[in-house]
């Protein structure tokens, strides 16, 4: 009887050391697995980053033009933000890069933009 108490308790040790170690193995695989996460989230969003470094790198020649905020007609045009048209000089817009703006808006004919002479080679 001794023997079964012993071989009893051993087996119940042994039991709870292999849910000890299966536990670690479970705890370090869901660390790991958060950590990959963690990583990939980190490569995506720094890949949006650079992305945006380098749109903002190209749009460095861009000009600065203005666009109008206020509420109203659908907005088809934008104007030169240095030598804006007289409707363009009161409040109510915010300036942007031309390269920001959708290609379905035109610049404004009456704004003075400067020349571009491009010569055929």
């Amino acid at each position: 009887m001794y023997k079964n108490v012993e071989s009893r308790k051993q087996a119940l040790l042994d039991q709870r050391a292999q849910a000890r170690r299966e536990g670690r193995e479970s705890a370090v695989e869901a660390f790991l697995r958060r950590g990959r996460s963690a990583q990939e989230s980190l490569s995506k969003r720094l890949a949006i980053l650079d992305r945006e470094e380098t749109l903002d790198r190209e749009r460095r020649a861009d000009l600065l033009v203005l666009m109008r905020q206020s509420v109203g007609a659908p907005r088809r045009v934008y104007h030169f933000a240095e030598r804006p048209c007289g409707f363009a000089r009161g409040r109510g817009f915010a300036e942007y890069l031309e390269g920001d703006l959708s290609d379905s808006l035109d610049r404004c004919s009456s704004c003075r933009w400067p020349m571009v002479l491009e010569f055929a080679s």
